[in-house]
């Protein structure tokens, strides 16, 4: 089991409004592109991802990270998605060590 992060309870049928702001997100970074506004569009496309995750993390578990660092929405999901070697493997090119960046948290298979 991953550490524990900052968390907050979030109505589980919430989880569409936070799929469709990682949608409007998604496609404001794909116009950005288009636009060739690179750093916009790598800043939509990010917040898409996060909106996404929280997403998923609503609607598996009525949760959400609240915590600073994004990395604590990944321990999130590791902590409510079932770990097996696919998902951990998954997982683990989205964890690293916030105080060393070659490393990657331990997702336990």
């Amino acid at each position: 089991m991953t550490k524990r992060q900052s968390r907050k309870a979030v109505d589980r049928v919430r989880y569409r409004e936070y799929q469709q702001v990682a949608e409007h997100f998604f496609e404001a970074g794909k116009a950005s592109m288009d636009l060739e506004y690179w750093t916009a569009a790598g800043l939509l496309i990010v917040h898409s991802a996060i909106a996404y995750a929280d997403a998923f993390s609503i609607k598996l578990s009525g949760q959400k990270s609240v915590g600073e660092n994004h990395e604590d929405a990944v321990a999130l999901i590791a902590d409510v998605v079932p770990i097996n070697r696919r998902t951990g493997q998954f997982l683990s090119h989205f964890a690293v060590d916030s105080t060393d960046p070659s490393a990657k948290i331990d997702l336990k298979t």
